[in-house]
């Protein structure tokens, strides 16, 4: 059984980050998502 991961590119990963990449068969960088208004990603300066 092989384990993909998908998750967006983050500036400041946090260490589970990392241990998602190193655990998976497969990692997927999803980034080309659109970021909703007044949510976190587009809030934060």
């Amino acid at each position: 059984m092989k384990i993909v991961s998908i998750h967006q590119p983050h500036f400041m990963p946090w260490l589970g980050y990392f241990d998602k990449i190193q655990r998976s068969d497969y990692f997927v960088f999803l980034d080309t998502v659109q970021f909703k208004k007044n949510e976190f990603q587009n809030r934060n300066k």
